[in-house]
Protein backbone atom coordinates (compact mmCIF):
# COMPACT_ATOMS: atom_id res chain seq x y z
CA UNK A 1 0.00 0.00 0.00
CA UNK A 2 2.67 2.00 0.80
CA UNK A 3 4.22 2.08 -2.75
CA UNK A 4 1.03 3.04 -4.31
CA UNK A 5 0.88 6.20 -2.42
CA UNK A 6 4.15 7.27 -3.65
CA UNK A 7 3.67 6.25 -6.91
CA UNK A 8 0.35 8.18 -6.92
CA UNK A 9 1.77 11.27 -5.13
CA UNK A 10 4.16 11.36 -8.31
CA UNK A 11 2.46 10.89 -10.76
CA UNK A 12 -0.94 13.23 -9.85
CA UNK A 13 0.63 15.90 -7.25
CA UNK A 14 2.85 19.04 -8.84
CA UNK A 15 5.91 20.02 -6.89
CA UNK A 16 4.86 22.17 -4.00
CA UNK A 17 6.91 25.26 -3.58
CA UNK A 18 9.06 26.00 -1.74
CA UNK A 19 10.37 23.18 0.30
CA UNK A 20 10.11 20.77 -3.09
CA UNK A 21 11.64 22.62 -5.55
CA UNK A 22 14.18 24.15 -3.69
CA UNK A 23 15.59 20.84 -2.44
CA UNK A 24 15.40 19.75 -6.46
CA UNK A 25 17.11 22.98 -7.16
CA UNK A 26 20.30 22.36 -4.53
CA UNK A 27 20.12 18.75 -6.03
CA UNK A 28 20.51 20.44 -9.27
CA UNK A 29 22.97 23.09 -8.88
CA UNK A 30 25.42 20.02 -7.15
CA UNK A 31 25.01 18.11 -10.47
CA UNK A 32 25.67 21.75 -12.67
CA UNK A 33 28.47 22.16 -10.47
CA UNK A 34 30.13 19.12 -9.84
CA UNK A 35 30.67 20.23 -6.39
CA UNK A 36 29.26 16.61 -4.19
CA UNK A 37 30.73 18.63 -0.88
CA UNK A 38 29.05 21.93 -0.47
CA UNK A 39 25.50 22.17 -1.05
CA UNK A 40 24.79 25.73 -3.33
CA UNK A 41 21.46 27.35 -3.82
CA UNK A 42 21.52 29.92 -6.20
CA UNK A 43 25.41 29.71 -6.56
CA UNK A 44 25.30 30.40 -2.43
CA UNK A 45 26.68 27.99 -0.48
CA UNK A 46 23.57 26.06 1.20
CA UNK A 47 24.04 25.15 4.99
CA UNK A 48 20.52 24.65 5.86
CA UNK A 49 20.60 20.71 5.29
CA UNK A 50 23.06 18.16 5.18
CA UNK A 51 23.68 16.31 1.33
CA UNK A 52 22.07 12.95 1.95
CA UNK A 53 19.16 13.74 0.27
CA UNK A 54 21.32 15.53 -2.42
CA UNK A 55 23.75 12.91 -3.16
CA UNK A 56 21.21 10.38 -3.60
CA UNK A 57 19.27 12.26 -6.48
CA UNK A 58 22.16 12.88 -8.18
CA UNK A 59 22.92 8.97 -8.01
CA UNK A 60 19.46 8.55 -9.41
CA UNK A 61 20.23 11.17 -12.02
CA UNK A 62 23.22 9.58 -13.29
CA UNK A 63 21.59 6.27 -13.30
CA UNK A 64 18.17 7.05 -14.96
CA UNK A 65 18.31 10.22 -16.21
CA UNK A 66 17.26 13.99 -14.80
CA UNK A 67 13.81 13.53 -14.53
CA UNK A 68 11.72 14.98 -12.08
CA UNK A 69 10.07 11.84 -11.40
CA UNK A 70 13.01 9.91 -10.39
CA UNK A 71 14.17 13.02 -8.37
CA UNK A 72 10.74 12.49 -6.44
CA UNK A 73 11.38 8.67 -6.36
CA UNK A 74 14.58 8.39 -3.94
CA UNK A 75 13.20 10.09 -0.86
CA UNK A 76 9.68 8.89 -1.10
CA UNK A 77 11.36 5.26 -1.77
CA UNK A 78 12.01 5.69 2.22
CA UNK A 79 8.47 5.10 3.06
CA UNK A 80 7.77 1.43 2.00
CA UNK A 81 11.51 0.44 3.66
CA UNK A 82 9.98 2.22 6.77
CA UNK A 83 6.86 0.38 6.60
CA UNK A 84 8.91 -2.76 6.04
CA UNK A 85 11.20 -1.69 8.99
CA UNK A 86 8.46 -0.93 11.26
CA UNK A 87 6.56 -4.52 10.82
CA UNK A 88 10.56 -6.16 11.13
CA UNK A 89 10.78 -4.30 14.71
CA UNK A 90 7.45 -4.77 15.71
CA UNK A 91 8.49 -7.94 14.79
CA UNK A 92 10.79 -8.79 17.01
CA UNK A 93 9.41 -7.02 19.89
CA UNK A 94 5.92 -8.78 20.07
CA UNK A 95 6.23 -11.27 16.99
CA UNK A 96 5.23 -11.41 13.38
CA UNK A 97 1.59 -10.59 13.82
CA UNK A 98 2.47 -7.75 15.78
CA UNK A 99 4.92 -6.49 13.18
CA UNK A 100 2.64 -7.18 10.71
CA UNK A 101 -0.44 -5.48 12.34
CA UNK A 102 1.95 -2.23 13.23
CA UNK A 103 2.90 -1.69 9.65
CA UNK A 104 -0.80 -1.41 8.65
CA UNK A 105 -1.08 0.53 11.60
CA UNK A 106 1.65 3.32 10.36
CA UNK A 107 0.13 3.48 7.11
CA UNK A 108 -3.02 4.95 8.63
CA UNK A 109 -1.63 7.88 9.96
CA UNK A 110 -2.20 10.58 7.31
CA UNK A 111 0.91 12.98 8.79
CA UNK A 112 3.50 9.83 8.19
CA UNK A 113 2.23 9.47 4.38
CA UNK A 114 1.74 12.65 3.45
CA UNK A 115 5.28 13.65 4.61
CA UNK A 116 6.85 10.90 3.17
CA UNK A 117 5.76 11.03 -0.23
CA UNK A 118 7.28 14.66 -0.46
CA UNK A 119 10.88 15.52 -1.68
CA UNK A 120 11.87 16.13 1.85
CA UNK A 121 13.65 14.32 4.57
CA UNK A 122 11.38 12.68 6.86
CA UNK A 123 10.85 9.12 5.22
CA UNK A 124 14.77 8.97 4.75
CA UNK A 125 15.16 9.64 8.76
CA UNK A 126 12.61 7.91 9.76
CA UNK A 127 14.15 4.43 7.87
CA UNK A 128 17.37 5.26 9.74
CA UNK A 129 15.86 5.38 13.16
CA UNK A 130 14.06 2.39 12.90
CA UNK A 131 17.23 0.70 11.78
CA UNK A 132 18.74 2.43 14.75
CA UNK A 133 16.12 1.12 17.11
CA UNK A 134 16.86 -2.25 15.46
CA UNK A 135 20.25 -1.84 16.14
CA UNK A 136 19.49 -1.11 20.18
CA UNK A 137 17.25 -4.17 20.34
CA UNK A 138 20.21 -6.02 18.47
CA UNK A 139 22.57 -4.94 21.56
CA UNK A 140 20.30 -5.37 24.49
CA UNK A 141 19.78 -9.07 23.55
CA UNK A 142 23.13 -9.97 23.92
CA UNK A 143 24.56 -9.08 20.42
CA UNK A 144 26.53 -5.81 21.32
CA UNK A 145 29.18 -5.54 18.34
CA UNK A 146 26.51 -5.88 15.58
CA UNK A 147 24.22 -3.81 17.61
CA UNK A 148 25.91 -0.99 18.26
CA UNK A 149 27.85 -1.01 15.20
CA UNK A 150 24.44 -0.76 13.57
CA UNK A 151 23.24 1.74 15.74
CA UNK A 152 26.69 4.16 14.68
CA UNK A 153 25.81 3.55 11.34
CA UNK A 154 22.16 4.79 11.65
CA UNK A 155 23.28 8.15 13.87
CA UNK A 156 25.59 8.82 11.14
CA UNK A 157 23.53 8.64 8.48
CA UNK A 158 20.85 10.19 10.62
CA UNK A 159 23.39 13.40 10.66
CA UNK A 160 24.41 13.21 7.02
CA UNK A 161 20.28 13.61 6.19
CA UNK A 162 18.71 15.89 8.65
CA UNK A 163 22.16 17.06 11.13
CA UNK A 164 21.45 16.74 14.79
CA UNK A 165 17.76 15.92 14.57
CA UNK A 166 18.64 12.46 14.17
CA UNK A 167 20.07 12.25 17.56
CA UNK A 168 16.83 13.40 19.08
CA UNK A 169 14.70 10.28 17.61
CA UNK A 170 17.53 8.14 18.42
CA UNK A 171 19.29 8.68 21.98
CA UNK A 172 16.45 8.68 24.22
CA UNK A 173 15.77 5.31 23.39
CA UNK A 174 19.55 4.51 23.98
CA UNK A 175 20.03 6.14 27.22
CA UNK A 176 17.35 4.97 29.07
CA UNK A 177 17.70 1.22 28.27
CA UNK A 178 17.04 0.42 32.25
CA UNK A 179 13.48 0.84 31.77
CA UNK A 180 12.72 -1.36 28.41
CA UNK A 181 15.27 -4.09 28.55
CA UNK A 182 14.33 -8.11 29.24
CA UNK A 183 17.63 -9.55 29.57
CA UNK A 184 20.17 -8.91 32.91
CA UNK A 185 22.59 -6.07 31.29
CA UNK A 186 26.19 -4.71 32.32
CA UNK A 187 25.56 -0.75 32.24
CA UNK A 188 29.28 0.03 32.59
CA UNK A 189 29.61 -2.10 29.39
CA UNK A 190 26.15 -0.68 27.70
CA UNK A 191 26.94 3.33 28.31
CA UNK A 192 30.66 2.42 26.79
CA UNK A 193 28.93 0.87 23.45
CA UNK A 194 26.61 3.93 23.58
CA UNK A 195 29.22 5.92 23.62
CA UNK A 196 31.17 4.35 21.02
CA UNK A 197 28.39 4.39 18.67
CA UNK A 198 27.98 7.96 19.03
CA UNK A 199 31.45 8.04 18.29
CA UNK A 200 30.96 6.39 15.02
CA UNK A 201 27.76 8.56 13.99
CA UNK A 202 29.41 11.57 14.99
CA UNK A 203 32.74 10.65 13.02
CA UNK A 204 30.52 9.96 9.85
CA UNK A 205 29.01 13.13 10.04
CA UNK A 206 32.21 15.00 10.41
CA UNK A 207 33.95 13.39 7.87
CA UNK A 208 31.53 15.80 5.50
CA UNK A 209 31.10 18.08 7.44
CA UNK A 210 35.27 18.97 8.32
CA UNK A 211 36.10 19.29 4.54
CA UNK A 212 32.99 20.75 3.58
CA UNK A 213 33.95 23.79 6.37
CA UNK A 214 37.35 24.19 4.73
CA UNK A 215 35.79 24.13 1.26
CA UNK A 216 32.65 26.42 2.07
CA UNK A 217 34.08 29.65 3.58
CA UNK A 218 34.34 30.39 7.54
CA UNK A 219 30.22 31.84 7.36
CA UNK A 220 29.52 27.65 5.69
CA UNK A 221 31.30 26.01 8.73
CA UNK A 222 29.98 28.19 11.25
CA UNK A 223 26.64 27.50 9.95
CA UNK A 224 26.88 23.51 9.48
CA UNK A 225 29.03 23.01 12.66
CA UNK A 226 26.95 25.34 15.13
CA UNK A 227 24.41 28.37 13.74
CA UNK A 228 22.19 26.04 12.13
CA UNK A 229 21.67 23.90 15.46
CA UNK A 230 21.85 26.16 18.04
CA UNK A 231 19.21 28.75 15.79
CA UNK A 232 16.57 25.94 15.67
CA UNK A 233 17.20 24.72 19.48
CA UNK A 234 17.32 27.47 21.03
CA UNK A 235 15.99 30.59 19.12
CA UNK A 236 14.82 29.16 15.80
CA UNK A 237 14.95 32.00 12.85
CA UNK A 238 12.17 29.82 11.07
CA UNK A 239 9.54 28.05 12.30
CA UNK A 240 9.55 29.15 16.10
CA UNK A 241 6.95 27.82 17.81
CA UNK A 242 5.80 27.49 21.65
CA UNK A 243 6.78 24.37 24.11
CA UNK A 244 2.55 23.38 23.36
CA UNK A 245 2.96 23.20 20.03
CA UNK A 246 2.50 19.27 19.29
CA UNK A 247 0.58 18.95 22.71
CA UNK A 248 -2.30 21.21 20.67
CA UNK A 249 -2.01 19.75 17.61
CA UNK A 250 -2.04 15.52 19.19
CA UNK A 251 -5.33 15.28 17.60
CA UNK A 252 -4.94 16.36 13.88
CA UNK A 253 -1.21 14.42 13.98
CA UNK A 254 -2.83 11.36 14.70
CA UNK A 255 -5.98 11.43 12.74
CA UNK A 256 -7.81 8.94 12.34
CA UNK A 257 -6.49 7.08 15.38
CA UNK A 258 -7.21 10.58 17.70
CA UNK A 259 -11.16 8.94 17.23
CA UNK A 260 -10.44 5.17 18.08
CA UNK A 261 -12.36 4.14 21.09
CA UNK A 262 -9.59 0.76 20.87
CA UNK A 263 -7.00 2.96 21.62
CA UNK A 264 -8.57 5.27 24.55
CA UNK A 265 -9.87 1.84 26.00
CA UNK A 266 -6.29 1.06 25.87
CA UNK A 267 -4.57 3.38 26.83
CA UNK A 268 -7.35 4.27 29.82
CA UNK A 269 -7.33 0.45 31.42
CA UNK A 270 -5.57 0.36 34.27
CA UNK A 271 -6.51 -3.42 34.93
CA UNK A 272 -4.71 -4.66 31.97
CA UNK A 273 -1.88 -7.20 32.23
CA UNK A 274 1.34 -5.18 32.05
CA UNK A 275 3.32 -6.10 28.90
CA UNK A 276 6.58 -6.82 28.47
CA UNK A 277 9.43 -4.00 29.19
CA UNK A 278 10.81 -4.44 25.56
CA UNK A 279 7.36 -2.65 24.85
CA UNK A 280 8.65 0.38 26.34
CA UNK A 281 11.24 0.67 23.96
CA UNK A 282 8.56 2.03 21.08
CA UNK A 283 7.10 4.15 23.92
CA UNK A 284 10.53 5.65 24.85
CA UNK A 285 11.53 6.72 21.14
CA UNK A 286 7.85 7.74 20.37
CA UNK A 287 7.19 9.81 23.76
CA UNK A 288 11.25 11.12 23.58
CA UNK A 289 11.22 12.80 20.06
CA UNK A 290 8.01 14.70 21.31
CA UNK A 291 9.18 15.61 24.59
CA UNK A 292 12.56 16.97 23.08
CA UNK A 293 11.00 17.87 19.86
CA UNK A 294 8.69 20.20 21.78
CA UNK A 295 11.55 21.91 23.65
CA UNK A 296 13.23 22.90 20.89
CA UNK A 297 12.62 26.23 19.47
CA UNK A 298 11.94 25.45 15.84
CA UNK A 299 9.03 22.84 15.37
CA UNK A 300 7.20 21.86 11.67
CA UNK A 301 4.49 18.91 12.14
CA UNK A 302 6.29 16.73 9.88
CA UNK A 303 9.56 16.76 12.67
CA UNK A 304 7.30 14.33 14.40
CA UNK A 305 7.00 11.75 11.59
CA UNK A 306 9.64 9.43 12.13
CA UNK A 307 8.17 8.76 15.71
CA UNK A 308 5.04 7.10 14.04
CA UNK A 309 6.15 3.89 13.14
CA UNK A 310 7.28 3.69 16.85
CA UNK A 311 3.18 4.80 17.63
CA UNK A 312 2.10 2.26 15.45
CA UNK A 313 3.94 -0.50 17.54
CA UNK A 314 3.16 0.32 20.53
CA UNK A 315 -0.62 0.54 19.40
CA UNK A 316 -0.66 -2.86 17.62
CA UNK A 317 0.85 -3.95 21.13
CA UNK A 318 -1.81 -2.92 23.05
CA UNK A 319 -4.44 -4.26 20.59
CA UNK A 320 -2.70 -7.19 20.58
CA UNK A 321 -4.20 -8.34 24.31
CA UNK A 322 -7.51 -7.22 23.91
CA UNK A 323 -10.57 -8.26 21.23
CA UNK A 324 -10.46 -4.73 18.89
CA UNK A 325 -14.03 -3.27 18.62
CA UNK A 326 -15.30 -1.71 15.79
CA UNK A 327 -14.14 1.54 14.23
CA UNK A 328 -17.47 3.57 12.76
CA UNK A 329 -15.87 7.05 13.80
CA UNK A 330 -13.13 6.07 10.69
CA UNK A 331 -16.03 6.05 7.88
CA UNK A 332 -17.70 9.09 9.62
CA UNK A 333 -14.75 11.13 9.74
CA UNK A 334 -13.68 10.24 6.48
CA UNK A 335 -17.23 11.39 5.12
CA UNK A 336 -16.82 14.76 6.71
CA UNK A 337 -13.50 15.16 5.21
CA UNK A 338 -14.95 14.75 1.66
CA UNK A 339 -18.34 17.02 2.83
CA UNK A 340 -15.87 19.48 4.00
CA UNK A 341 -13.84 20.06 0.34
CA UNK A 342 -17.29 19.74 -1.29
CA UNK A 343 -18.34 22.55 1.33
CA UNK A 344 -15.07 24.68 1.11
CA UNK A 345 -15.78 27.21 -1.59
CA UNK A 346 -19.36 27.51 -1.24
CA UNK A 347 -18.51 28.79 2.46
CA UNK A 348 -15.79 30.87 1.50
CA UNK A 349 -13.32 29.18 3.74
CA UNK A 350 -10.47 30.01 1.20
CA UNK A 351 -9.99 33.33 1.22
CA UNK A 352 -7.85 32.64 -2.51
CA UNK A 353 -8.85 32.66 -6.24
CA UNK A 354 -9.21 28.68 -5.61
CA UNK A 355 -11.20 26.71 -8.57
CA UNK A 356 -14.08 25.35 -7.13
CA UNK A 357 -14.75 22.41 -9.23
CA UNK A 358 -11.56 20.22 -8.15
CA UNK A 359 -12.26 20.64 -4.37
CA UNK A 360 -15.92 19.29 -5.23
CA UNK A 361 -14.90 16.43 -7.18
CA UNK A 362 -12.60 15.61 -4.86
CA UNK A 363 -14.76 15.83 -2.14
CA UNK A 364 -17.64 13.86 -3.40
CA UNK A 365 -14.61 11.28 -4.23
CA UNK A 366 -13.67 11.06 -0.60
CA UNK A 367 -17.39 10.58 0.41
CA UNK A 368 -17.86 7.45 -2.22
CA UNK A 369 -14.72 6.16 -0.78
CA UNK A 370 -15.96 6.60 3.24
CA UNK A 371 -18.34 3.88 2.22
CA UNK A 372 -15.48 1.43 2.24
CA UNK A 373 -14.28 2.82 5.27
CA UNK A 374 -17.08 2.37 7.36
CA UNK A 375 -17.59 -1.55 6.18
CA UNK A 376 -14.39 -2.04 7.27
CA UNK A 377 -14.97 -0.83 10.71
CA UNK A 378 -14.67 -4.28 12.44
CA UNK A 379 -10.74 -4.48 11.31
CA UNK A 380 -9.49 -1.02 13.35
CA UNK A 381 -6.22 -1.26 11.34
CA UNK A 382 -7.72 -1.98 8.05
CA UNK A 383 -10.22 0.70 8.61
CA UNK A 384 -8.00 3.70 9.71
CA UNK A 385 -5.05 2.50 6.33
CA UNK A 386 -8.40 2.80 4.05
CA UNK A 387 -9.51 5.86 5.66
CA UNK A 388 -5.93 7.64 4.74
CA UNK A 389 -5.89 6.03 1.30
CA UNK A 390 -9.55 7.73 0.86
CA UNK A 391 -8.40 10.92 1.57
CA UNK A 392 -5.42 10.79 0.19
CA UNK A 393 -6.80 9.77 -3.35
CA UNK A 394 -9.34 12.84 -3.04
CA UNK A 395 -7.12 15.27 -2.58
CA UNK A 396 -5.15 14.11 -5.49
CA UNK A 397 -8.43 13.81 -7.38
CA UNK A 398 -8.65 17.72 -7.26
CA UNK A 399 -4.93 18.21 -7.41
CA UNK A 400 -4.64 16.14 -11.03
CA UNK A 401 -7.99 18.79 -11.59
CA UNK A 402 -6.24 21.59 -10.74
CA UNK A 403 -6.80 22.43 -7.27
CA UNK A 404 -3.23 22.67 -6.61
CA UNK A 405 -2.89 24.93 -9.18
CA UNK A 406 -2.46 28.09 -7.22
CA UNK A 407 1.31 26.22 -5.87
CA UNK A 408 1.97 25.43 -9.52
CA UNK A 409 4.92 27.35 -10.78
CA UNK A 410 5.65 25.07 -14.00
CA UNK A 411 3.87 27.58 -16.45
CA UNK A 412 6.90 30.04 -15.73
CA UNK A 413 9.40 27.46 -16.91
CA UNK A 414 8.92 28.25 -20.26
CA UNK A 415 10.37 31.95 -20.40
CA UNK A 416 13.41 31.22 -18.24
CA UNK A 417 14.74 28.20 -19.90
CA UNK A 418 14.33 29.98 -23.39
CA UNK A 419 17.30 32.71 -21.23
CA UNK A 420 19.74 29.75 -20.90
CA UNK A 421 23.07 31.24 -22.17
CA UNK A 422 21.39 33.91 -23.76
CA UNK A 423 19.14 36.18 -21.38
CA UNK A 424 19.19 37.10 -17.84
CA UNK A 425 16.68 35.91 -15.38
CA UNK A 426 15.46 38.22 -11.98
CA UNK A 427 13.85 37.39 -9.06
CA UNK A 428 12.08 40.35 -7.12
CA UNK A 429 12.03 40.18 -3.84
CA UNK A 430 12.92 36.61 -2.35
CA UNK A 431 14.08 33.45 -3.81
CA UNK A 432 14.07 29.99 -3.21
CA UNK A 433 15.06 27.78 -6.05
CA UNK A 434 11.46 27.85 -6.91
CA UNK A 435 12.23 27.64 -10.80
CA UNK A 436 16.06 26.26 -10.67
CA UNK A 437 15.16 22.86 -11.32
CA UNK A 438 12.14 23.27 -13.00
CA UNK A 439 13.59 25.84 -15.79
CA UNK A 440 16.72 23.28 -15.93
CA UNK A 441 18.71 27.00 -15.49
CA UNK A 442 22.39 26.46 -15.60
CA UNK A 443 23.80 30.01 -13.54
CA UNK A 444 22.38 31.58 -11.00
CA UNK A 445 19.06 33.99 -10.98
CA UNK A 446 19.97 37.76 -10.09
CA UNK A 447 17.90 38.46 -6.85
CA UNK A 448 16.36 42.14 -6.99
CA UNK A 449 14.65 44.34 -4.41
CA UNK A 450 11.23 45.97 -5.70
CA UNK A 451 12.26 49.47 -6.05
CA UNK A 452 15.14 48.62 -8.20
CA UNK A 453 13.10 46.08 -10.87
CA UNK A 454 12.06 49.34 -13.14
CA UNK A 455 16.29 50.18 -13.56
CA UNK A 456 16.95 46.13 -13.80
CA UNK A 457 14.78 45.91 -16.80
CA UNK A 458 15.86 49.25 -18.21
CA UNK A 459 19.68 47.67 -18.56
CA UNK A 460 18.47 44.16 -19.59
CA UNK A 461 16.29 44.81 -22.67
CA UNK A 462 16.66 40.91 -23.48
CA UNK A 463 15.76 39.85 -19.56
CA UNK A 464 13.16 37.81 -18.03
CA UNK A 465 11.78 39.65 -14.47
CA UNK A 466 9.82 37.12 -12.68
CA UNK A 467 7.48 38.53 -9.49
CA UNK A 468 5.44 36.71 -7.00
CA UNK A 469 3.35 39.59 -4.98
CA UNK A 470 0.44 40.15 -2.17
CA UNK A 471 -0.25 43.71 -3.01
CA UNK A 472 1.15 45.09 -6.53
CA UNK A 473 3.86 44.73 -8.54
CA UNK A 474 7.50 46.44 -9.15
CA UNK A 475 6.63 47.32 -12.57
CA UNK A 476 4.11 48.96 -14.17
CA UNK A 477 4.49 47.69 -17.40
CA UNK A 478 1.49 44.65 -17.94
CA UNK A 479 3.53 41.01 -17.49
CA UNK A 480 3.58 39.13 -20.47
CA UNK A 481 1.56 35.91 -18.40
CA UNK A 482 -0.06 36.44 -15.01
CA UNK A 483 -1.72 33.96 -12.69
CA UNK A 484 -2.68 33.61 -9.17
CA UNK A 485 -0.52 32.57 -6.91
CA UNK A 486 -0.42 31.39 -3.00
CA UNK A 487 -2.61 33.82 -2.18
CA UNK A 488 -1.73 36.36 -4.03
CA UNK A 489 0.04 36.74 -7.97
CA UNK A 490 2.83 35.54 -10.16
CA UNK A 491 3.45 37.34 -12.84
CA UNK A 492 6.60 37.45 -15.75
CA UNK A 493 7.76 40.14 -17.71
CA UNK A 494 9.65 40.15 -20.84
CA UNK A 495 11.02 42.63 -23.52
CA UNK A 496 7.54 41.45 -25.17
CA UNK A 497 5.48 42.74 -22.27
CA UNK A 498 3.14 45.50 -23.82
CA UNK A 499 -0.58 44.57 -24.19
CA UNK A 500 -2.63 43.73 -21.18
CA UNK A 501 -2.76 39.94 -20.19
CA UNK A 502 -5.88 38.91 -17.77
CA UNK A 503 -5.16 36.71 -14.71
CA UNK A 504 -6.09 33.46 -15.72
CA UNK A 505 -8.86 30.95 -14.04
CA UNK A 506 -6.40 28.90 -11.65
CA UNK A 507 -8.18 25.84 -12.27
CA UNK A 508 -6.77 26.68 -16.25
CA UNK A 509 -3.48 26.98 -15.58
CA UNK A 510 -2.08 23.50 -15.01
Amino acid sequence: MATIFVVAAIALRPLIPVDETRYLTVAWEMRQSHDWLVPHLNGEAYSHKPPMLFWLINLAWGAFGEHAFVARLVPAAFLPISVWLTARLGGMIGGKATGDQAALIAVGFLVFVVSGTLVMFDAMLTAACLAGLIGLFIAADGRRLAGFGLFGLMIGAGLLIKGPAGLIHLMPAALLAPLWTARRQNWAVWYVGVIAALAIGIGIGLAWALPAAHAGGPDFARAILWGQTTGRMVNAFDHARPVWYYLALAPLLLLPWSLSRNLWIALLDRSREPGSRLNRLVWIAAGGTVILFSLVSGKQVHYVAPAIPSLAIGLALLMARRRALPEPAFGVATFLVGALLVLIYPLDLLHETWPPYPFAIGGLVTMILSVIVWKLRAMPATAAAAAVASIFTGLHTLAVLGGLALYDASWVTPYLASGINEKEVAVVGSYAGEYGYAARLDRPVTVIAPEAARDWMASHSDGVVVQAWRHSPALEATPVELHPYRGGMLGVWTAASSSPVEPRDASASR
